[in-house]
């Protein structure tokens, strides 16, 4: 697993909840994220979404939950559930 799918999984993990169908988040959980990881944080953070939505594994935990993402302005996003 690479740091952007580390970053994005727990930001994900601390969030959902069975059966929810959307976990919001801010840009700055990203940050936080990866820091509590130990891992440096990203310059583009923009480009953790990106990759989680044209690059990430579709075996990934995360994607087995979750289908697709969904970023609503520059400081919030989602992960949607189809």
């Amino acid at each position: 697993m690479n740091r952007y799918q580390k970053i994005i999984e727990r930001v994900f993990l601390d969030r959902y909840r069975p059966g929810d169908i959307e976990v919001s988040f801010l840009r700055e959980d990203l940050i936080d994220a990866a820091r509590q990881l130990d891992l440096p944080v990203p310059r583009n953070l923009g480009d953790i979404l990106y990759a989680f939505r044209y690059r990430t594994d579709s075996r990934s935990p995360l994607t087995m939950t979750t289908s697709s993402w969904c970023e609503r302005s520059t400081t919030d996003s989602s992960l949607h559930r189809k």
